[in-house]
């Protein structure tokens, strides 16, 4: 058995790297949470417009834009970006310093733009093998 004061110096130094090791998860937390492929997709007439946010978790990602028509005609185009976070803002920047910015909500499932009212987007999945 330890000396009682050998005991609180180890429990102390215990409870120092449980503490180091929650900030450094909460603070790295952001990115893996983001981490994944975000959609939005609207339906208009015979067309049905999705955009796919890819988030890497090295700060690159890529914006999807694909258009489907009825009669089976499909487009797409791809934009690349580099993208930051600071606590729930979300602010991509595309080629030509075009940037937009997004609100996580609260459970992390969903980015608001901030730019557009009624555009959400929602996590679909966290697999980046296909992007």
């Amino acid at each position: 058995m330890l000396p009682n004061t050998l005991h609180k110096n180890v429990n102390g130094i215990f409870r120092f790297f449980i503490l180091i090791s929650l900030v450094i998860v909460s603070c790295s937390g952001n990115q893996f949470r983001l981490s994944g492929v975000w959609s939005n997709v609207e339906k208009e007439g015979d067309s049905t417009k999705t955009v796919l946010l890819v988030f890497r978790p090295n700060n690159t990602g890529a914006k999807i834009y694909k258009t489907s028509l009825t009669s089976g005609e499909i487009t797409s185009t791809i934009n690349m970006f580099n993208w930051k976070m600071n606590e729930d803002l979300v602010v991509i920047k595309e080629e030509g310093d075009k940037k937009e910015s997004f609100l996580v909500n609260d459970t992390g499932e969903q980015l608001k733009s901030k730019k557009i009212e009624d555009i959400f987007y929602t996590k679909v999945s966290e697999d980046l093998s296909k992007y």
